[in-house]
């Protein structure tokens, strides 16, 4: 080869495909557009957006190949930024036996995210950053 696709961005990890890399690209953007819809929410009761309610709009202004796969897709998302401190869920399930999915699941943005997303800390390689893009 002319060049290695390692050498084409940093961020690629050896052994993954163009695939998985434009898929882990697509995961960055999404996570982005979360946590600036979830601060955007904040003036709306505590701001606390049901899951579904976000999935919902989300996936209705981006293309399709940008969109999430699916109620899961969202679900792993957002776990990764509750566990980066960047949001948190609250459980709305009532009743015992309710599955944990998007309809009884809230989230809100934290101090940490909202300062991720005003650049006010350094950036994290898990959510889209220009602060990260190599010229």
């Amino acid at each position: 080869n002319f060049f290695s696709v390692s050498s084409l961005d940093p961020f690629l990890t050896i052994g993954k495909s163009m695939n998985d890399h434009a898929s882990d690209k697509r995961d960055q953007r999404l996570r982005r557009r979360v946590l600036l819809f979830l601060k955007s929410a904040r003036i709306n009761e505590g701001g606390w957006v049901s899951g579904r309610f976000m999935y919902d709009l989300i996936n209705g202004v981006v293309p399709p190949s940008q969109q999430f796969e699916g109620d899961d897709h969202l679900l792993g998302l957002m776990r990764d930024l509750v566990g980066a401190g960047y949001a948190e869920e609250r459980d709305n399930r009532s009743r015992k036996g309710q599955r944990y999915e998007l309809d009884w699941l809230s989230f809100r943005i934290t101090p940490k995210g909202s300062a991720l997303t005003m650049e006010q800390i350094p950036p994290d390689p898990l959510v889209e950053d220009d602060r990260l893009r190599v010229s």
